[in-house]
């Protein structure tokens, strides 16, 4: 059997089992516990075969393990660069107080601009490099 075909069925399977779901249920507690169903099965598969994929390889799991550290670095950079002060907002309330809590989310925001400041530079620099041609 075709494996398109075999996806197509797969699909339209699961479309029915969600409709009936959907339609025959007043409490949708059903609906959700399905839904979730799917993500975890979904995710399984594509983490089980992501992850097949890059050990067959050994080129590509370098790579793999290569941006994985730069990540993991930058990350570092991010939390030693990272305030652990207490947060507080407009009206002066203490939402989180000094320690871990606020350094982790500090690490975070500035793990995110700094991705942001990379992504960015990339994105405008190969603007610029196809201007150029």
């Amino acid at each position: 059997m075709n494996k398109s075909l075999l996806l197509t069925i797969i699909s339209f399977a699961i479309a029915i089992i969600g409709l009936v779901l959907f339609f025959a249920s007043a409490d949708k507690g059903a609906m959700v516990d399905f839904s979730l169903l799917i993500l975890v099965v979904t995710v399984a598969l594509a983490l089980t075969f992501s992850v097949g994929s890059i050990l067959k390889d050994p080129q590509v799991l370098k790579r793999v393990l290569l941006g994985v550290g730069v990540l993991l670095v930058l990350f570092i950079l991010s939390y030693l660069l990272a305030g652990d002060g207490e947060v507080r907002n407009g009206a002066g309330t203490l939402l989180v107080g000094a320690g871990s809590t606020s350094k982790w989310v500090g690490a975070g925001v500035n793990y995110s601009i700094i991705l942001l400041i990379i992504g960015g530079g990339l994105f405008f620099w190969d603007m610029i490099k196809n201007v150029a041609k």
